[in-house]
Protein backbone atom coordinates (compact mmCIF):
# COMPACT_ATOMS: atom_id res chain seq x y z
CA UNK A 1 0.00 0.00 0.00
CA UNK A 2 2.94 2.37 1.02
CA UNK A 3 4.63 1.20 -2.97
CA UNK A 4 1.39 2.21 -3.99
CA UNK A 5 0.95 5.62 -2.81
CA UNK A 6 4.58 6.54 -3.00
CA UNK A 7 4.15 5.64 -7.20
CA UNK A 8 0.70 7.67 -7.24
CA UNK A 9 2.53 10.93 -5.34
CA UNK A 10 5.56 10.24 -8.01
CA UNK A 11 3.10 9.88 -11.16
CA UNK A 12 1.42 13.19 -9.95
CA UNK A 13 4.67 14.66 -9.57
CA UNK A 14 6.22 13.90 -12.72
CA UNK A 15 2.64 15.39 -14.55
CA UNK A 16 2.72 18.20 -12.93
CA UNK A 17 6.61 18.60 -14.23
CA UNK A 18 5.77 18.31 -18.05
CA UNK A 19 2.52 20.18 -17.68
CA UNK A 20 4.83 23.33 -16.43
CA UNK A 21 7.58 22.36 -18.91
CA UNK A 22 4.27 22.62 -21.76
CA UNK A 23 4.97 19.01 -22.55
CA UNK A 24 1.90 16.27 -23.17
CA UNK A 25 0.70 14.83 -20.25
CA UNK A 26 0.90 11.03 -20.35
CA UNK A 27 -2.26 9.67 -18.41
CA UNK A 28 -1.21 7.63 -15.57
CA UNK A 29 -1.30 4.41 -15.55
CA UNK A 30 -3.82 3.99 -12.79
CA UNK A 31 -6.43 5.89 -15.13
CA UNK A 32 -5.45 3.99 -18.03
CA UNK A 33 -6.13 0.79 -16.52
CA UNK A 34 -9.42 1.83 -15.34
CA UNK A 35 -10.00 3.22 -19.04
CA UNK A 36 -9.37 -0.31 -20.41
CA UNK A 37 -11.43 -1.77 -17.59
CA UNK A 38 -14.35 0.25 -18.90
CA UNK A 39 -14.17 -0.21 -23.11
CA UNK A 40 -13.61 -3.87 -22.06
CA UNK A 41 -17.26 -3.92 -20.45
CA UNK A 42 -18.82 -1.29 -22.37
CA UNK A 43 -17.88 -3.97 -25.76
CA UNK A 44 -18.22 -6.79 -23.96
CA UNK A 45 -14.74 -8.07 -24.53
CA UNK A 46 -13.45 -10.97 -22.56
CA UNK A 47 -9.73 -11.56 -24.45
CA UNK A 48 -7.21 -8.68 -23.20
CA UNK A 49 -4.15 -8.78 -25.50
CA UNK A 50 -1.25 -6.62 -24.64
CA UNK A 51 2.06 -5.50 -26.29
CA UNK A 52 4.73 -4.41 -23.91
CA UNK A 53 4.14 -6.26 -20.69
CA UNK A 54 6.71 -3.97 -18.79
CA UNK A 55 6.27 -4.78 -15.24
CA UNK A 56 2.71 -6.28 -15.98
CA UNK A 57 0.74 -4.03 -13.77
CA UNK A 58 -1.67 -3.55 -16.17
CA UNK A 59 -2.57 -7.31 -16.63
CA UNK A 60 -2.48 -7.41 -13.13
CA UNK A 61 -4.82 -4.95 -12.32
CA UNK A 62 -7.16 -6.54 -15.03
CA UNK A 63 -6.96 -10.30 -14.40
CA UNK A 64 -9.92 -10.54 -12.85
CA UNK A 65 -11.62 -8.58 -16.31
CA UNK A 66 -11.24 -11.15 -18.62
CA UNK A 67 -11.34 -14.72 -18.85
CA UNK A 68 -7.87 -14.82 -21.22
CA UNK A 69 -5.09 -12.50 -21.25
CA UNK A 70 -1.70 -12.60 -23.65
CA UNK A 71 1.16 -10.32 -22.72
CA UNK A 72 3.70 -9.79 -24.79
CA UNK A 73 7.08 -8.89 -23.83
CA UNK A 74 10.66 -8.69 -26.01
CA UNK A 75 12.93 -8.60 -22.70
CA UNK A 76 13.25 -12.40 -21.12
CA UNK A 77 13.79 -10.75 -17.79
CA UNK A 78 10.65 -9.05 -17.70
CA UNK A 79 8.78 -11.97 -18.83
CA UNK A 80 10.59 -14.39 -16.34
CA UNK A 81 9.25 -11.99 -13.66
CA UNK A 82 5.79 -11.84 -14.90
CA UNK A 83 5.47 -15.34 -15.18
CA UNK A 84 6.35 -15.37 -11.84
CA UNK A 85 3.68 -12.78 -11.05
CA UNK A 86 0.98 -14.68 -12.83
CA UNK A 87 2.38 -17.97 -11.76
CA UNK A 88 -0.87 -18.59 -10.01
CA UNK A 89 -3.19 -17.02 -12.97
CA UNK A 90 -3.00 -19.76 -15.32
CA UNK A 91 -5.81 -17.61 -17.92
CA UNK A 92 -2.42 -15.03 -18.22
CA UNK A 93 -0.09 -16.05 -20.77
CA UNK A 94 3.08 -14.15 -20.54
CA UNK A 95 4.75 -14.31 -23.85
CA UNK A 96 8.60 -13.79 -24.94
CA UNK A 97 9.82 -12.15 -27.89
CA UNK A 98 9.41 -9.26 -30.76
CA UNK A 99 5.50 -8.93 -30.66
CA UNK A 100 5.51 -9.01 -34.74
CA UNK A 101 6.43 -12.37 -34.32
CA UNK A 102 4.72 -13.23 -31.63
CA UNK A 103 1.12 -11.37 -32.41
CA UNK A 104 0.41 -13.44 -35.17
CA UNK A 105 0.45 -16.66 -32.67
CA UNK A 106 -1.87 -14.85 -30.47
CA UNK A 107 -4.37 -13.85 -33.55
CA UNK A 108 -4.63 -17.55 -34.75
CA UNK A 109 -6.28 -18.36 -31.24
CA UNK A 110 -8.55 -15.51 -30.97
CA UNK A 111 -11.86 -16.76 -32.14
CA UNK A 112 -13.98 -13.51 -30.78
CA UNK A 113 -13.51 -10.06 -30.28
CA UNK A 114 -10.48 -8.94 -28.15
CA UNK A 115 -8.99 -5.85 -26.66
CA UNK A 116 -5.94 -4.49 -27.92
CA UNK A 117 -3.80 -2.38 -25.40
CA UNK A 118 -0.80 -1.70 -27.58
CA UNK A 119 1.77 -0.41 -25.51
CA UNK A 120 5.51 -2.05 -26.81
CA UNK A 121 8.02 0.72 -27.40
CA UNK A 122 11.80 1.01 -26.89
CA UNK A 123 12.39 2.50 -23.15
CA UNK A 124 15.97 1.51 -22.64
CA UNK A 125 19.02 -0.83 -22.99
CA UNK A 126 16.44 -3.07 -21.39
CA UNK A 127 13.64 -2.72 -23.11
CA UNK A 128 13.21 -3.11 -26.97
CA UNK A 129 15.26 -1.73 -29.95
CA UNK A 130 16.47 1.88 -30.04
CA UNK A 131 16.79 1.38 -33.87
CA UNK A 132 13.23 0.11 -34.33
CA UNK A 133 11.71 1.99 -31.36
CA UNK A 134 7.96 0.98 -31.92
CA UNK A 135 6.35 -2.11 -33.67
CA UNK A 136 2.86 -0.47 -33.80
CA UNK A 137 2.47 0.40 -37.60
CA UNK A 138 3.15 -3.80 -37.94
CA UNK A 139 0.77 -4.68 -35.02
CA UNK A 140 -2.16 -2.42 -36.13
CA UNK A 141 -1.92 -3.98 -39.58
CA UNK A 142 -2.23 -7.28 -37.90
CA UNK A 143 -5.11 -6.88 -36.00
CA UNK A 144 -6.92 -4.63 -39.31
CA UNK A 145 -6.73 -7.60 -40.90
CA UNK A 146 -7.50 -10.38 -38.58
CA UNK A 147 -11.12 -12.21 -39.98
CA UNK A 148 -12.78 -11.75 -36.58
CA UNK A 149 -14.52 -8.50 -36.75
CA UNK A 150 -15.46 -6.61 -33.39
CA UNK A 151 -11.95 -6.27 -31.86
CA UNK A 152 -11.02 -3.05 -30.26
CA UNK A 153 -7.71 -1.65 -30.52
CA UNK A 154 -5.97 0.85 -28.11
CA UNK A 155 -2.72 2.45 -28.73
CA UNK A 156 -0.76 4.18 -25.89
CA UNK A 157 1.71 7.47 -26.24
CA UNK A 158 -0.23 9.35 -29.05
CA UNK A 159 2.00 11.98 -28.02
CA UNK A 160 4.77 10.17 -29.38
CA UNK A 161 3.22 9.87 -32.96
CA UNK A 162 5.39 12.16 -35.41
CA UNK A 163 8.63 11.59 -33.34
CA UNK A 164 11.67 9.78 -34.42
CA UNK A 165 10.73 6.27 -35.13
CA UNK A 166 6.94 6.50 -34.89
CA UNK A 167 4.45 6.71 -37.96
CA UNK A 168 2.27 10.35 -38.11
CA UNK A 169 -1.26 10.13 -36.31
CA UNK A 170 -1.95 10.88 -40.12
CA UNK A 171 -0.08 7.74 -41.65
CA UNK A 172 -1.69 5.44 -39.17
CA UNK A 173 -5.35 7.04 -39.55
CA UNK A 174 -5.21 7.00 -43.43
CA UNK A 175 -3.68 3.10 -42.92
CA UNK A 176 -6.58 2.23 -40.91
CA UNK A 177 -9.07 3.93 -42.89
CA UNK A 178 -7.99 2.15 -45.93
CA UNK A 179 -8.65 -0.70 -44.76
CA UNK A 180 -11.19 -0.62 -42.11
CA UNK A 181 -13.39 2.11 -42.90
CA UNK A 182 -15.69 0.99 -40.35
CA UNK A 183 -13.80 1.56 -37.57
CA UNK A 184 -14.10 4.68 -35.72
CA UNK A 185 -11.39 6.61 -35.07
CA UNK A 186 -10.54 8.98 -32.09
CA UNK A 187 -7.54 9.98 -29.89
CA UNK A 188 -8.24 11.17 -26.32
CA UNK A 189 -6.20 11.17 -22.89
CA UNK A 190 -3.10 9.92 -25.53
CA UNK A 191 -4.90 6.84 -26.34
CA UNK A 192 -5.74 6.51 -29.82
CA UNK A 193 -9.06 4.54 -29.99
CA UNK A 194 -10.11 2.27 -32.63
CA UNK A 195 -13.74 1.11 -32.06
CA UNK A 196 -16.30 -0.34 -33.79
CA UNK A 197 -19.22 2.15 -34.98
Amino acid sequence: MIRQLLRRYKQARKMRQRLAAGKPIPMPGVAKRALLREVAERHKLGVFVETGTHRGETPWALRDVFGKIYTIEIEPLKVEAAKKLFAKCPHVECLQGDSGKVLPQVLAKLDKPALFWLDGHFMDEHSGDPNDPTPVSAEVKMVLEHPVRGHVILIDDARLFGTPGYPTLEAVRGEVMRRRPDLEWSVELDVIRLVPR
